[in-house]
């Protein structure tokens, strides 16, 4: 199997939530024996030929960055203007997922772009696995957080649930149904067993509760839910 790997690895948040990606590409490569293209970007840059073909050539594509609706982004935008440029994959270009499974472990990407990948009457990829909301880190006022420790409460759940995830249907032979049924049961008791470690038990009261509970409702799989990925 070839996998081709984008992670936005100098974000704040990426890189906190898929900070075991470096080793994990390594387990990829050494102990399994796959065929990964790992592309670590974290600044401008264009989608040139080489990352091109290196996705046209894989049958499982990873992303591990930020994403809009329509979209997976190449790293977060500071202002509207420079959208088009941290595009990664929209519509446009969505062809590039032909005949691929496609994990994108972004915000919100599921709900158009998702849908428009595996749109039954012409689907492009054999199955999309992603969120149709944003990965919830922390409770926030008027766009300011509350609070700093749950936020890294989250991060750590986040990047727990993600690894043990990824490890498990590796050696499990698990469909994508099976990892998402994973994941989600991951997003959730993670962030209640690093909560109830912690000092703080509030955060394990109604809104916050609510915060990683709404991320994990939001995974779904689209497509074809019964292939094995890996």
């Amino acid at each position: 199997m070839k996998i081709f790997v984008y992670w936005n690895y100098k974000d704040s948040d990426s890189k906190k939530i898929y900070g075991f990606l470096d080793e994990y590409i390594t387990l990829l490569k050494t102990h399994h024996q796959y065929d990964v293209s790992f592309y670590k970007k974290c600044k401008h840059f264009d989608m040139n030929g080489v990352m091109e073909t290196d996705i046209a050539e894989s049958d499982m594509i990873l992303m591990f960055t930020h994403g809009e609706k329509d979209r997976i982004l190449k790293y977060l935008y500071p202002e509207p203007s420079l959208l088009s440029s941290a595009t990664l994959v929209n519509k446009s270009n969505a062809q590039l997922f032909m005949n691929k499974i496609v994990v994108a472990m972004c915000c919100d990407s599921a709900v158009e772009l998702g849908e428009f990948c595996n749109n039954p009457e012409s689907p492009i990829s054999t199955t999309y696995i992603g969120f149709r909301d944003a990965i919830q880190y922390d409770t926030q006022n008027n766009g300011v957080r509350i609070n700093e420790t749950f936020r890294a409460t989250m991060y750590k759940s986040y990047s727990e649930a993600f690894q043990e995830a990824f490890t498990f249907s590796i050696d499990n032979n698990c469909t994508a149904a099976m990892f998402v049924r994973r994941l989600k049961l991951n997003l959730r008791s993670f962030a209640t067993k690093n909560i109830l470690e912690g000092k703080n038990r509030s955060f394990g009261s109604a809104s916050p509760a609510q915060m990683y509970t709404r991320t994990a409702n939001s995974l779904v799989v689209l497509g074809n839910s019964n292939i094995q990925l890996f």
